[in-house]
C-alpha cells in the first residue's frame, strides 16, 4: 500500500463532496482519482501476474458489490436519477454515462480501463506492448467518446488521458532512483506538489482566465497538475519525505465508500429533511457516514468476497 496514494484518495473524496456541496471547487478530485487508477492497475498488473479473468474477476469484486448496494438503497429512498429499467441496467452493468446513483458515472470510465488493461494481459507479454496498447486504445477511444457525446451535446472530460497520465507516472516511479540522484529533488517535489495543489483547487480564485469550471475544459485544467500530484506524492513518500497520518489513512482507506455514500447522504437530508440544512454539518456528516460504512459495510463486504474466493481457490 503506498501512504501517499491513500492520502491523496481520501483528499480526492473530500474535495468532490465538498464541491456537491458548496458548487465551487473540488470536483477536481475526480482527475486525481483517475489519475491514480491508471497508476494503480499498472501497478497490480505488473506484479501480481493475473490472467485477464482474474485480474477483471478482482476489479468487479471490489467495486461492484457495495455499488450495487447502494445503488438500491438510492432507488429505495427515492433518490435515484431517471430511475427507468434501461438506466438501472446500464448503471448494473458499468455503460451508463448517467447513473442511476450520479456519482457511479466515473465507474463506467474504470470499467472500460479494467477491460482494456485485460485484452492487453491476454494479448501481450512484455509490459512495454501493454502500455503502448492501452496508451493508444485509450487516446483512439477517448476520440471516438469525445466525438459521440459532441454530438450529442453532452459534456465529456476526456478522462481516458488522466490513466495515460497514470500510467506515464507508474513509468517515472520506477525510474525513481535515477531522478533522486538530484540533491535538489526534495526541494522541487514539495515545490511543484504545493503549486499543481494550489492550481488545481484554488486557480479559480487566482483570477486565472482560462481556469474554466466545466466539464469540457476538464483536461486543459486538470490534467498536467493532477498528474504532477500523484507523481511527486508518489516520489515524496519513496525518499521517507511523506508524514504519518492515521486520520488521512483511516479517510484514504474510506474514499470509496464516502465518495459512494455522500450523493445518498446530501440529498436524503435535503428532500426528506430540511434544505437549509446547515452545510458544514453535512459536510461532516457525510465524511463520517462514509467512514462507518466503509467499516460496517465495506470491509465485510470485501472480507467475506475473500473468504469466499478463497475457499473456492482451495477447492
Amino acid at each position: 500500500m503506498y501512504l501517499s496514494i491513500q492520502y491523496l484518495r481520501g483528499i480526492s473524496a473530500f474535495a468532490v463532496v465538498y464541491f456537491h456541496l458548496y458548487q465551487t471547487t473540488g470536483q477536481q478530485g475526480v482527475a486525481i482519482f483517475f489519475v491514480i487508477s491508471g497508476f494503480i492497475m499498472i501497478d497490480i498488473m505488473n506484479k501480481k501476474h493475473r490472467t485477464p479473468l482474474e485480474f477483471f474477476k478482482a476489479r468487479f469484486l471490489r467495486v461492484a458489490p457495495l455499488y450495487y448496494l447502494l445503488t438500491i438503497l438510492t432507488l429505495a429512498l427515492g433518490l435515484g436519477y431517471d430511475p427507468t429499467f434501461q438506466r438501472l441496467l446500464q448503471s448494473l452493468t458499468f455503460t451508463a454515462l448517467g447513473s442511476v446513483l450520479p456519482v457511479g458515472f466515473t465507474l463506467t470510465y474504470e470499467f472500460i480501463f479494467y477491460t482494456l488493461v485485460s485484452i492487453s494481459i491476454l494479448f501481450f507479454k512484455k509490459m512495454i506492448y501493454k502500455l503502448i496498447f492501452l496508451s493508444l486504445s485509450l487516446s483512439i477511444g477517448d476520440s471516438i467518446l469525445n466525438y459521440i457525446l459532441v454530438s450529442k451535446n453532452y459534456e465529456y472530460g476526456n478522462y481516458f488521458w488522466f490513466f495515460i497520465f497514470g500510467m506515464i507516472v507508474y513509468e517515472l516511479y520506477n525510474q525513481k532512483e535515477k531522478i533522486s540522484k538530484h540533491y535538489t529533488i526534495d526541494f522541487l517535489l514539495i515545490l511543484l506538489f504545493t503549486i499543481s495543489i494550489i492550481f488545481l483547487f484554488l486557480g479559480r480564485y487566482l483570477g486565472f482566465d482560462y481556469y474554466y469550471n466545466d466539464v469540457n475544459h476538464y483536461m486543459v485544467n486538470n490534467l498536467i497538475p493532477s498528474f504532477l500530484i500523484v507523481l511527486c506524492g508518489l516520489m515524496l513518500e519513496s525518499r521517507n519525505k511523506i508524514f504519518n497520518s492515521k486520520f488521512l489513512l483511516l479517510l484514504g482507506n474510506a474514499s470509496y465508500s464516502i465518495y459512494l455514500t455522500h450523493y445518498i447522504v446530501i440529498h436524503g437530508i435535503h428532500d426528506y429533511y430540511d434544505k437549509n440544512f446547515n452545510t458544514f454539518i453535512l459536510l461532516i456528516s457525510c465524511i463520517i457516514i462514509g467512514i462507518l460504512n466503509y467499516k460496517y459495510l465495506e470491509i465485510p463486504i470485501m472480507n467475506y468476497i475473500k473468504g469466499k474466493y478463497n475457499n473456492a481457490t482451495a477447492e
